[in-house]
């Protein structure tokens, strides 16, 4: 039987891993746009529990993020041949995918407290990487020190009805001034002007997170993994651990103050 699943996944393409086809409830722990089960009319919302042998219906660029019966980080979301088919009802089992484990970075400057003194392209992009850079809540002041300050700005780059240049005001990420009334950018270019010339740093997806949103989130968590709201290490690093999953590269002083808000609630 084990060989015949195995010719099966090779002739056919397993789009999903055996893992997840655990039989039980899994706990919803996050849900961007909106996703519908089939089997039971309902839409997925953070916190509740899905029966993942159903059909879900997706709107395009929908996802959710959902833990197994045995605590294992998935995510759900349309496979990209069926975004380009603009197939969008499809077999949970097709559009489950195992959420990699990211490394928490302690060391370095990618998501530490501050850039390294020479201000340079290379400390740049290892600060916001090259997949997704988040911002917890509307803004955030990059630890850029004052002496680099003077040595140049930072331009954001990106196209939306024509390609947009936005230089940050006093080296700030702000939702507002960036993408008033949105959540991210998917094609988000960091560029360094240092008076005589213009560089690319890097290209991310620019998220902005909504901290209200991420602290059902983290509660959502908590209940799905049985454990007691309380301010340990252990439980800082599960927090912190979910939104490296989840969100990506994230200043490591914005995630930090994230978590604490949450254990104060």
């Amino acid at each position: 039987m084990k060989a015949l699943f195995i010719i099966s996944c090779m002739t056919t393409g397993c789009l999903f891993s055996a893992a997840a086809q655990e039989i039980g409830s899994y706990s919803i722990l996050s849900v961007t746009g909106k996703i519908i089960d089939k089997q039971t009319s309902q839409e997925l919302v953070i916190g509740q529990k899905i029966n993942l042998q159903t059909t879900l219906l997706f709107d395009i660029a929908s996802d959710a993020v959902v833990l197994s019966p045995s605590k294992v980080k998935y995510r759900i979301a349309l496979p990209a041949q069926h975004v380009m088919s603009s197939t969008l009802e499809i077999p949970s089992q097709q559009a489950i995918r195992l959420m990699p484990t990211r490394p928490i970075l302690a060391t370095g400057t990618r998501g530490s407290e501050s850039l390294s003194a020479d201000f340079s392209i290379s400390s740049l992009k290892n600060y916001f990487g090259a997949d997704t850079f988040s911002v917890i809540g509307n803004s955030l002041k990059l630890p850029i020190r004052e002496a680099d300050a003077k040595k140049g700005s930072l331009i954001v780059r990106y196209e939306k009805d024509g390609i947009k240049e936005i230089r940050l005001k006093d080296f700030t990420l702000d939702k507002a001034q960036l993408i008033p009334g949105g959540s991210h950018i998917n094609e988000c270019f960091i560029l360094m002007d240092d008076g005589e010339q213009m560089q690319t740093v890097t290209q991310i997806r620019l998220f902005f997170v909504d901290e209200n949103r991420l602290m059902k989130e983290f509660s959502a968590l908590f209940r799905a993994l049985e454990t007691e709201k309380k301010d340990t290490p252990e439980n800082r690093k599960i927090l912190s651990q979910y939104c490296t999953d989840v969100y990506g590269c994230i200043d490591r002083k914005n995630l930090n103050s994230a978590v604490e808000r949450f254990f104060r609630q």
